[in-house]
């Protein structure tokens, strides 16, 4: 590319800011070609004004000098662009001069000035309705300017600027193709002058070689239309894409039949039944891990062992037996709590893990859904109204669940006579009658050692009483044989017959009414742990369901919130291009003035490959869309990478793009492109679908400066030429291929007619202003004529203003 100067005289405006963004908005590679310098308006009055303003130019001049070389461009010639409007002050008072200023200047801007080609354009803005300005000053001094011009074209033709471009804010009277252009499209039009003459590669020659001008000045036209093969790809998987993305979120994609027939699939198995839901929370507690046997600590001493213990009275029958009730009363409670805790905290691990089991179970109904090919809506919808109806199921089964006595804790078998005796009563009562009834009985405990005195006592009468008797009674009332023999025997019997009868029944009797009456409190409480791990059973079963109906609706929540938040990266603006303006258009979706420069937009959209045909993507069907969809999620990678089930709803939304991302790729297999490499070819490839005349109208020469339009051939400069483009003026760029130029001119005839355009006739300069003075050095005194004209008249101006002007050029152009 040529090394671009931009000088624009139009500072501390809105519209100059506009122009720096356009050329901002260059893509990067081109735009380091470009400097932009813009300066604060000044009055240009006298020299030291002049002096100032010079150096500022050079100042800046350096500044674009060394960002050119820094880059490593070889500067073998500097262009120039100057833009001025008439109806500012700042741009009469110095733009006429400024191009013999800037040649003046250049010895110190670059050192090697002399091996350095300068070409200067200057860029002037006239607006259609300065004529009808209020202010006669104004207008005349608009049209001295122009007479300025004039000078300066006539008497330093293509010297101080090679060329002059006149611009306006209509079109030729003959074209009028657009309408009255405003301030901002206006200056698109300076931008779009400035790319169609100046952005082209370092071998193509410069528009002004090929366009005619000659010398003097011209108007011009210029469009451009701009074409990218890879943003046209991108584009199309994005309008497909997106065509894809409204159908997989559409609020109509859904079928409650399908729903319910997956819920009856996956959800009213066994897995998820009543029966299922007790049996997983009651997981590992088939069994108790505590000696119901051992409600008691052992006696010590021991009634019986430990007989004639001298602690056996004090220790067993004052202490251990009046303590007994309380002492089993507290282990009761203490075995109480630690079944019930144990088994209530098996239930919660047993809940907590089930929960888990499920979700995980629920949320792979994504993927489930997504790609089951029997689905006929592979959507998010689906899959956010199988969740609803699946709330609703979870909530009918939480309904109908039945509060059920569950024997919880295993009943061993010798107290299942006991445990079923507890059953509908009242547990207080029956507790406190079972301990009054145990308190009772072991009042009456005997003492062993005084049932054995009396035993022994009672046994001694028997002996003394039943001996004699026998031997009355035997053999004359009852035959007992001869008693005589067998005494011993006899007397052994009666002695311990009182004693066993003792210790066989009395005492016997009394250990297991003590034993059963205990064993009662015992079966009591179990029957009470079971009847609260009951009810907690059933607050786990209701809360399973409930839970599982929370978390269906957080699904279908969260499903709404993602489903809204699904969004393409912004890839297609990563390709670099031409910003779009008023003279700027996409050809394939650009108008000029309202009219499309494509007419059947079909021609250039990619056609999507179905099962057994192809279809433009503006004409698919809802169907064809869900059958892509289909197609899409059939792709285990899909499935595997993006799967969006996840309680990190950051994560989801990541997934989801990365979904959005996969789609991409697989959809643009699925996708025939009618690209082409460069736009020279696409617009072959379009062939008569589109329509090049609005931008040729749009092209068409700026400008109320001439009087009849001339057959000059159009310039065009493209990377390949197309074939309805053979007649223009080709102008080969093969650095870029998105881009074609279309650019038109035509010459100004000789000496703008000033007093037309502005409404004023100058008929005297009796006291020329600094900027006039400045005009006639460079266009007579550098020329050693004196006889100073400006629009035919006669000017006046004392040898030492100009020897002063001349000293303090001189001064410039020796500056190093």
């Amino acid at each position: 590319m040529h090394p671009l100067w931009i000088i624009n005289l139009e500072s501390g405006s809105e519209l100059s800011d506009e122009l720096s963004r356009l050329i901002d908005s260059i893509p990067s590679e081109k735009r380091r070609y470009w400097h932009y310098s813009s300066f604060p308006s000044k009055s240009l009055s006298s020299i030291e004004d002049c002096l100032s303003f010079a150096n500022d130019l050079k100042e800046e001049g350096r500044k674009c000098y060394n960002a050119f070389t820094g880059q490593g461009f070889r500067m073998t010639n500097l262009h120039i662009a100057v833009m001025g409007r008439v109806d500012q002050e700042f741009t009469r008072g110095i733009m006429a001069s400024l191009g013999g200023l800037l040649r003046d200047i250049m010895p110190g801007i670059v050192a090697d000035h002399a091996n350095l080609g300068v070409d200067i354009t200057g860029f002037v803005y006239v607006p259609y309705t300065i004529n009808q300005h209020n202010d006669a000053n104004v207008r005349r001094s608009c049209a001295l300017f122009l007479e300025q011009l004039n000078t300066v074209v006539d008497r330093q033709s293509g010297i101080m600027y090679n060329h002059l471009v006149m611009y306006q804010d209509v079109q030729y009277q003959a074209v009028r193709y657009y309408a009255q252009l405003s301030e901002k499209e206006v200056v698109q039009l300076q931008f779009q002058y400035l790319v169609n003459i100046y952005l082209c590669s370092e071998t193509t020659p410069c528009l002004f070689d090929q366009v005619d001008a000659g010398k003097g000045m011209c108007t011009l036209g210029a469009v451009s239309l701009f074409y990218n093969g890879k943003l046209h790809e991108l584009t199309s998987v994005r309008a497909f894409e997106t065509i894809l993305l409204e159908q997989f979120r559409s609020e109509e994609n859904s079928d409650d039949g399908y729903a319910d027939e997956v819920i009856r699939k996956h959800l009213k198995s066994d897995t998820l039944g009543d029966d299922h839901i007790e049996k997983r929370l009651r997981e590992g507690c088939d069994s108790i891990r505590v000696d119901l046997r051992k409600l008691d600590e052992k006696a010590d001493p021991h009634p019986i062992l430990d007989l004639f213990s001298v602690r056996l009275f004090p220790s067993y029958y004052l202490q251990f037996l009046r303590y007994m009730p309380v002492r089993v009363v507290k282990f009761l409670r203490r075995l109480k709590y630690a079944i019930s805790t144990h088994y209530a905290s098996m239930v919660s691990d047993n809940r907590r893990k089930l929960e888990k089991a499920i979700t995980e179970a629920l949320h792979l109904s994504y993927n489930r859904i997504l790609v089951d090919g029997s689905c006929k809506y592979p959507t998010i919808t689906q899959v956010k109204t199988f969740f609803r109806k699946a709330k609703e199921f979870f909530e009918a089964q939480c309904a109908e669940v039945q509060k059920q006595y569950v024997e919880f804790v295993p009943i061993p078998k010798y107290l299942r006579k006991d445990y079923n005796l507890c059953q509908d009563v009242d547990y207080e009562q029956y507790r406190k009658e079972q301990l009054e009834g145990l308190q009772n009985r072991l009042k009456k405990e005997p003492v062993v050692l005084a049932l054995i005195v009396r035993c022994f006592l009672i046994g001694v009468l028997l002996v003394f009483i039943g001996i004699p008797l026998l031997r009355l009674l035997s053999p004359q009332v009852i035959n007992l044989g001869n008693p005589d023999k067998i005494e011993w025997l006899w007397i052994l019997v009666l002695f311990l017959l009182p004693l066993a009868v003792q210790m066989l029944f009395r005492l016997r009797r009394h250990f297991k009414k003590v034993k059963r009456l205990r064993y009662r409190l015992l079966a009591l409480t179990l029957r009470e742990v079971n009847d609260s791990l009951s009810a907690l059973l059933y607050d786990q079963k209701i809360g399973v369901y409930r839970t599982l109906a929370e978390e269906c609706q957080r699904q279908v929540d969260k499903i709404d919130r993602w489903s809204s938040s699904l969004s393409f990266d912004d890839t297609v603006e990563e390709i670099e291009k031409l910003p779009q303006t008023l003279f700027s258009q996409d050809i394939l979706t650009g108008s000029f003035n309202g009219a499309e420069l494509v007419k059947d937009k079909g021609v250039s959209e990619c056609r999507c490959r179905l099962d057994d045909k192809t279809k433009s993507i503006s004409d698919l069907t809802r169907d064809d869309c869900l059958s892509v969809l289909r197609r899409l999620f059939k792709q285990v990678n899909i499935v595997e990478n993006a799967s969006i089930a996840t309680d990190d709803e950051e994560l989801m939304i990541d997934k989801g793009r990365k979904m959005l991302a996969m789609w991409g790729v697989a959809s643009g297999d699925m996708l025939d492109f009618n690209s082409s490499s460069n736009i020279g070819k696409m617009i072959d490839l379009l062939g008569g679908n589109l329509n090049l005349d609005p931008a040729v109208m749009m092209a068409g020469i700026n400008g109320m400066f001439v009087d009849s339009l001339a057959n000059n051939t159009p310039s065009v400069r493209v990377s390949s030429t197309p074939a309805r483009l053979e007649k223009c003026n080709i102008v080969a760029d093969q650095s870029d291929n998105d881009n074609l130029y279309f650019t038109t001119w035509q010459q100004l005839p000789v000496g703008v007619n000033s007093s037309f355009l502005c409404n004023y006739k100058i008929e005297s300069l009796d006291s020329p202003s600094f900027s006039d003075i400045l005009v006639l050095y460079y266009c007579y005194f550098r020329q050693r004529d004196l006889a100073y004209r400006i629009a035919d008249i006669p000017v006046s101006v004392s040898r030492e203003s100009m020897s002063g002007l001349d000293e303090m050029i001189n001064k410039l152009r020796l500056c190093s």
